[in-house]
């Protein structure tokens, strides 16, 4: 007998009732088998994600980087047409294993921040630091950044706010669903279908007092695609979700791999002050910005810098070993506003665009410390002063 016919004989020898829910779970496994299998043979990979960076000098300053930014088919048989909201988002809760991709700011020209997740576990990389990965143990609250050029592994405790802060941006995304549902009042609106990647997607959208959510979903298999979360004025795209992937532990574990070094730590990340962010900022326009301050001091600029930091390293005349020690310091001081969302204090200002270092006259960045009745405002001559709400720069 031919194999298909012998195919055709078990299939219709399987006492199986179809439903849409026995569909939705074969092609998830489908997918999962194909996006596997479709993965470049390891004989023929191409050159590797993590290469250009870490090089002598600039290898402190990527890995200050990885701390804070640990601080993203369809068959015509199976068609469901119409999901509603509540199963569009049910894989983003209940799926064994994710792996997505992020970008804070422009899609187009920000880094993109690979996470692959399972359970408590995440595996994170970054596209301006290729040469990093970081492995964060939510459970254990301990983070394992490797250095793939150098063959060096650096272990860190991450309890308290630092754990906060590397989180997967998926669990903001669940946070703010079960946020957003919790209203009484609360209503998924349908959007019409929109086109992305050569995919016709159909989106529901959601939005709070200071957040607004878009998740794009292939109508024919309910999973998700694409989210769009803004929070006040920043905005974050999530895309490429593949969920149910088979993940080896060993991919995820804090283990030191064979053949790396462990490092000791020179950052001290326990206590970070409003001194050290100081001195970031005045390595960062002083040393880096060749006396001017950068135009944003966020997640994104940061990842930007990273992306560059060879080029403006290699510029600096300065003894190797004093250069990795500022890399280490403005790691360390940057940590002070990676930080700052995690630690529940109200949103920090920046205004040093177009500032000189040195100028007394302008305030680059105000923030509220916690319980404080004034501000606390650093000027640019990096001096620090005590200013009441109605006096601050308008």
């Amino acid at each position: 007998m031919k194999p298909a016919e012998d195919i055709k004989k078990l299939i219709e020898q399987i006492e199986v009732t179809p439903s849409p829910r026995m569909d939705r779970h074969i092609l998830s496994d489908m997918l999962a088998a194909r996006d596997h299998a479709s993965q470049t043979p390891a004989g023929n990979t191409p050159p590797t994600l993590w290469r250009t960076i870490m090089h002598h000098k600039v290898t402190h300053w990527a890995v200050a980087a990885a701390i804070l930014i640990a601080v993203l088919l369809g068959t015509h048989s199976l068609v469901l047409v119409n999901p509603t909201f509540a199963e569009v988002i049910k894989p983003l809760f209940t799926a064994e294993t994710i792996t997505f991709d992020f970008i804070t700011g422009n899609e187009q020209t920000d880094p993109v921040v690979h996470d692959c997740i399972k359970g408590s576990r995440i595996r994170r990389t970054i596209s301006t630091m290729p040469d990093t990965i970081m492995l964060i143990d939510l459970e254990q609250s301990k983070m394992l950044n490797l250095d793939t050029a150098k063959k060096q592994a650096a272990l860190f405790d991450i309890q308290g706010p630092l754990q906060e802060a590397t989180k997967s941006f998926l669990v903001f995304i669940r946070d703010t669903i079960t946020r957003l549902q919790a209203n009484p009042e609360f209503e998924a609106h349908k959007l019409p279908r929109k086109e992305f990647d050569g995919k016709s997607l159909i989106g529901f959208t959601s939005s709070g007092p200071n957040e607004h959510l878009i998740i794009w979903a292939d109508p024919r298999t309910a999973l998700p695609e694409r989210i769009e979360l803004r929070i006040g004025q920043q905005s974050t795209v999530l895309k490429n979700f593949v969920f149910n992937l088979p993940i080896d532990d060993s991919d995820l574990s804090i283990e030191v791999p064979a053949g790396y070094t462990l490092q000791k730590p020179q950052m001290d990340l326990s206590n970070v002050t409003e001194a050290d962010f100081v001195e970031s900022l005045r390595i960062w326009a002083t040393v880096l910005n060749r006396g001017q301050f950068p135009d944003a001091i966020d997640a994104p600029a940061f990842m930007k810098l990273v992306g560059q930091m060879e080029q403006v390293v290699a510029g600096i005349d300065m003894p190797e070993a004093q250069l990795a020690r500022l890399g280490e310091k403005f790691g360390q001081g940057m940590m002070f506003i990676m930080l700052y969302q995690a630690k529940g204090l109200e949103p920090w200002h920046y205004a040093g665009q177009g500032v000189k270092a040195g100028d007394a006259q302008k305030a680059v960045f105000w923030y509220r410390p916690k319980d404080s009745p004034t501000y606390r405002v650093i000027y640019g001559d990096f001096t620090v002063r005590d200013v009441p709400p109605g006096d601050l720069p308008q």
